[in-house]
């Protein structure tokens, strides 16, 4: 019998069996519980990128409305010589932009995208933006802000 000389017949008692299950059990436990804490980490994350996005592409979808609703504004408008009722709506509208695009940049603060678009719309108002005292007396977040300063330079 060569199992019982080659120490083979430790694998036949059934009390190491329990000592080996109760061991291994010990160490899956914390095992299993630290990969369920990390996917649930992941899903927690994804969850977060998912509602952010949808959060900015809503806000878009308002500031696009906005923009439908007010073509005459959204092209732009240069400031008239005597003060009037319709340049006074117009500074609003942009100051509702400014709001929008502030929202923006706080939900999608990594995505250059954004940044990107929100550059090419804020371009066709520079000439109001230059002029704003909420952009002198820094009333907007500091994100917006130097897409704003960065635009100003261009001009």
């Amino acid at each position: 019998m060569s199992c019982f000389n080659t120490n083979w017949s430790v694998f036949l008692d059934i009390n190491m069996w329990i000592k080996w299950s109760g061991l291994f059990t010990n160490l899956m436990t914390p095992t299993v519980a630290l990969f369920a804490l990390f996917f649930a980490y992941r899903q927690l994350a994804s969850h977060k990128r998912e509602s952010r996005s949808a959060t900015a592409h809503n806000i878009y979808n308002q500031y696009l409305s906005l923009c439908i609703n007010n073509p005459s504004f959204a092209n732009g408008m240069d400031k008239p010589d005597k003060q009037c009722q319709i340049y006074g709506q117009y500074c609003w509208f942009v100051s509702t932009i400014l709001f929008t695009f502030e929202q923006l940049l706080e939900t999608q603060s990594e995505n250059e995208k954004w940044e990107k678009t929100i550059k090419s719309q804020l371009l066709i108002h520079n000439d109001l933006l230059i002029r704003s005292s909420t952009i002198k007396n820094n009333q907007w977040s500091d994100k917006l802000t130097i897409i704003i300063d960065s635009i100003n330079r261009k001009a």
